[in-house]
């Protein structure tokens, strides 16, 4: 299975809910991290693009440990981020990440970047 490594935007978010749930006891910690979890998950499903519909449901979230993973596990999951698909030329992933940062100024250079770019993923 392929992942994408979108580090600075993770990093990112890792410092928001850090900043979100200082002071919280580990539950409340653990009941937000999944709740930001599945929110990104249903986030990025919706955005997901469909011709059969098994891209747009196979988004799952997985407990690992003390964090949670949200997965995709269809082999062109990777092409459809970076823009194979022109019913999402914007990717799902990339554009969550910002959404739940609610980052305008990121989603501003997401566009620029998408702009920029040819919109073909490369492998």
């Amino acid at each position: 299975m392929d992942k994408i490594n979108i580090e600075s935007d993770l990093k990112k978010l890792e410092v928001w809910v850090k900043t979100a749930t200082r002071g919280m006891n580990r539950e409340t910690v653990d009941d937000t991290l999944k709740t930001v979890a599945l929110d990104f998950e249903r986030r990025a499903a919706d955005k997901t693009p469909v011709k059969t519909g098994r891209a747009k449901g196979a988004w799952r979230t997985k407990e690992a440990g003390k964090f949670w993973d949200v997965v995709n596990g269809v082999p062109y999951i990777v092409a459809l981020e970076f823009g194979h698909s022109q019913q999402a030329p914007d990717g799902m992933v990339r554009r969550s990440l910002a959404e739940i940062r609610g980052d305008k100024e990121a989603l501003r250079e997401l566009n620029k970047l998408i702009k920029k770019s040819d919109r073909k993923a490369r492998f």
